[in-house]
């Protein structure tokens, strides 16, 4: 996870990887340095309450003294508020039972349908198998052929000179 500026004050993020040789303190931190997200990220879990306390001071102290970060509290403060007017949504106890249910049915069908193969995969394997075994048998009946001449072969040359003893 990398470190957040606003969290720790310490560092600031380096895009380089290289935290060490970019260590500042909070009199040198640069607003700028991080990115839009890490800032929304870091607001979202202020107002949900997520930080614990140096963190939020810390958020509290830019607040204090940075204008856009109020205003991006703000707006996200604004969308909170209209979260918290949406009607909430209740479901019954048979809504985890269908639900569990439809995942078991799921479940189910790629058992079957992973059963349905196995025999088409068994049949290829088999074919596949006899084939190596063949090419293999192939192989090895030419390789002999060229490795131990055949002794006849001698034979049929010498066969008119022998006819004529």
């Amino acid at each position: 996870m990398e470190p957040d500026p606003i969290s720790n004050p310490e560092t600031s993020l380096d895009p380089t990887g290289d935290d060490d040789a970019h260590r500042t303190t909070m009199n040198d931190f640069d607003p700028t340095d991080i990115s839009e997200d890490q800032i929304r990220d870091q607001l979202v879990a202020y107002l949900d309450g997520e930080l614990d306390a140096d963190e939020a001071q810390r958020v509290e102290e830019r607040l204090a003294g940075d204008e856009a970060f109020r205003g991006e509290l703000q707006r996200l403060a604004v969308a909170w508020d209209c979260l918290d007017q949406l009607p909430q949504q209740t479901v019954d106890e048979t809504f985890t039972q269908t639900t569990v249910e439809m995942v078991a049915l799921a479940a189910e069908q790629d058992v079957a349908r992973q059963t349905a193969a196995l025999p088409g995969h068994r049949r290829t394997r088999r074919l596949a198998i006899g084939g190596l075994l063949a090419a293999s048998v192939l192989v090895g009946f030419l390789g002999s052929q060229i490795i131990w001449p055949n002794q006849n072969k001698q034979i049929e040359r010498d066969l008119p000179v022998i006819s004529n003893l």
